[in-house]
């Protein structure tokens, strides 16, 4: 059974969508977004009120998502720095460091705007290099997953770099974050396991940094570890904490449900996975709190969060402009495939397609276009039109913008 999960969000925003059954339990992952499912900024070594900037290093956002973490019911070894037993120095780490491949080193304030507004690329030095962490000796665990995203451990990493990614159970339904400029909607296929439970409700969770408010401000000084032989780098991030949208509805019933009411908002630590209630101190406009998904008007149906449900054939189609039917087709099998690695997060594949293939237009046909998401991940098609009427297809896992 096929359904769709439709939202738009602000900027730079991370989300995580799940579904539950009628008792509340936890029967699916969705989506998460990249920084927190595959880049593990919730479980990486440091305070976890250390300040932010673009890409920042270190300090685990225990506070992303913590509903949707907690309700998972999963744990995983806890990351602290491999030099550092009082995980308070945000630099200094040089005798357990190795290549970085995504984050930055921090920044100062006078910086900030200027990278992740304008160039959106790490300053110099261009070489830098992070304490990737090792697992807490004590035993303690994390919610959220660590980094999958290393390729290999250097001489400097900690042994336990090396089993980081085999941990990281999120890879299926890591995708880039939303740019937030339009609509957009994410395509699951439950498979029977999930229809088993019967009626559903699916909920997104969604938080921003720094979003704050009269209700919750807070300071760069008093309420972060600011390092103090490091004072001048980073930024405050705390602010009204995540929100959490939720929509029940029938899978194997054709039809829309939606709500532009939020359901309650997590801890501003992630000490828990609570679900507040509703308050007068969560924003519900500009973008901030609640409005951090936006108000969507689509075949008459005003909404915040939406599902559609396919159903299972039996409803008839009443023409409300739900659904988006993509007629199946069998291709003949290419040939030549061959895969090249490019970079931690993209794969390039290249392969001919067949004549008979292309026989109307040199131009592959790259799935359903009107779908911006897959249950799986985001992923975009590239052809360039040679003289050969077979063309070059790369497909690529885009990385998150958001730090």
């Amino acid at each position: 059974m096929r359904v769709e999960f439709h939202f738009q969000p602000v900027p730079e925003a991370q989300m995580a969508i799940w579904l539950e059954d009628q008792a509340g339990r936890h029967v699916a992952d969705v989506l998460v977004t990249q920084a927190t499912g595959k880049l593990g900024i919730a479980n990486r070594p440091g305070h976890w009120n250390f300040l932010s900037s673009w890409r920042a290093p270190y300090g685990p956002r225990v506070s992303v998502l913590p509903v949707w973490a907690h309700r998972r019911g999963k744990t995983y070894p806890r990351i602290v720095f491999y030099d550092d037993p009082d995980q308070d120095s945000l630099g200094w780490h040089e005798n357990t460091s190795s290549a970085e491949n995504y984050f930055c080193r921090p920044l100062e304030e006078w910086e900030q705007e200027t990278v992740a507004v304008d160039t959106k690329t790490c300053p110099s030095p261009k070489s830098f290099k992070t304490d990737k962490g090792a697992f807490a000796a004590t035993g303690t665990t994390s919610v959220y997953p660590p980094r999958n995203d290393l390729l290999h451990r250097d001489d400097l990493d900690s042994e336990d770099v090396g089993v980081f990614a085999a941990l990281n159970d999120l890879d299926a339904v890591t995708a880039a974050t939303p740019s937030g400029e339009a609509p957009e909607f994410v395509v699951m296929v439950l498979s029977p396991e999930v229809l088993a439970h019967g009626p559903l409700t699916a909920f997104v969770e969604i938080n921003r940094e720094h979003d704050e408010n009269s209700h919750w401000d807070f300071d760069r000084e008093t309420d972060h570890f600011v390092d103090p032989r490091l004072a001048r780098y980073g930024i405050e991030y705390l602010g009204q904490p995540s929100v959490v949208y939720r929509v029940e509805f029938d899978p194997l019933r054709r039809g829309f449900h939606g709500s532009a009411e939020y359901a309650g908002y997590g801890d501003w630590d992630g000490a828990t996975g609570t679900l507040h209630p509703p308050d007068g101190t969560i924003s519900e406009s500009d973008g901030s709190g609640a409005d951090r998904l936006r108000v969507v008007t689509l075949n008459g149906d005003t909404f915040r969060w939406g599902v559609f449900s396919y159903g299972d054939g039996h409803d008839p189609d009443p023409g409300d402009g739900w659904g988006h039917h993509c007629a199946p087709r069998v291709l003949a099998p290419v040939t030549g495939l061959a895969a090249r690695s490019v970079a931690f997060d993209e794969v390039e594949l290249s392969f001919e397609i067949p004549r008979r293939a292309t026989r109307r237009s040199n131009w592959p046909t790259c799935g359903c276009t009107r779908s911006p998401a897959t249950s799986r991940s985001r992923r975009t098609c590239s052809a360039r039109p040679r003289r050969s009427p077979w063309p070059s297809i790369r497909w690529r896992r885009r990385a998150s913008a958001a730090p």
